[in-house]
This record gives structure tokens, sequence and C-alpha cells, in this order.
């Protein structure tokens, strides 16, 4: 896979309500740092409110601004997928999705034409959506995933 796209909340960063309880975890800004690969996050709500998320988290360290896609609450990411691949220059062949939603994460990635990893977080896939093509337990397994040894 050449081109990573993630989803925001729940993949990247925990969702708290209180935005001020966002910090930025270091291990997992080294983690995007080390992967190396052309990532994009493509996110369901405001702008103003997935940017303040997004900094908090110190995400702006390792992933540009413009590789930001938005989307509003409850609708499919497709447009916004696309979008980011057109923004990066990749097919939807050679990039994997990675988030935690089946609706509007998996099945997203899969209109798109996308490879498409599940975050579980030790859940079962629920019925009548699309399957990821890998399932992980928790974010760090894409480096496996992906043949990169991590030492987290």
């Amino acid at each position: 896979m050449n081109c990573l796209l993630f989803d925001l909340d729940n993949t990247l960063l925990e969702w708290p309500q209180d935005l001020t309880r966002i910090k930025p975890r270091a291990e997992l800004l080294e983690f995007l740092r080390e992967l190396d690969v052309p990532t994009a996050i493509v996110t369901a709500g405001t702008r103003r409110n997935q940017l303040r998320k997004y900094r908090a988290a110190g995400l702006d360290e390792v992933i540009p601004p413009q590789n930001l896609f938005f989307c509003p609450v409850g609708r499919a990411k497709t447009q916004p997928i696309l979008a980011a691949l057109k923004r990066l220059g990749f097919s939807s062949r050679e990039t994997l999705f990675v988030g935690d939603d089946p609706e509007y994460d998996i099945r997203s990635a899969h209109q798109a034409g996308c490879r498409t990893a599940w975050l579980s977080c030790g859940r079962s896939f629920p019925p009548g959506y699309p399957e990821p093509t890998f399932t992980l337990n928790n974010l760090f397994e894409l480096g496996a995933l992906l043949g990169e040894r991590f030492e987290l």
C-alpha cells in the first residue's frame, strides 16, 4: 500500500467530549512518522471542531492540514476519500483506509475502491456491511500489517 487514509475520532484519537482533554500521544506521533507513507485524514464533523482536535492531538506535526478532508456527521465519506486520493495522487487500489466505524469508514472506503482496515478494539464486525480487508485490534498492529517492525 502506497497511501494511508485515517478516520480521526476513535481511530487516531480517543473522542473525549471535552476538547481540552485531548493531548498529544508521543508514541502515536512517532509511529505515524516512522510509517513514512503519504497520509491523510478523512473525518466527519465540522471543520472547526475537527481542526481543534487534530491540532490538540499534535497530528499537525505529522499530517499537514491540507491533507484533512471533511464531511458532515452522518454522511458517507466516499466523496472526501476520493478527494483525498486525487490530492495525494494515488489510486484507490494503492490505498488503505483505517477506521473504526463499519458504515461510515469501512463501507465508504469500500465504495471508493480502497482496501480497508477496521480498528475493532476487540469488537466483532457486524453483519450487513462489506467485510474489511484487514482487522486490527489496535492502531499499532498497522506497522506489522505494512511489513514494518516498531518498538512502541
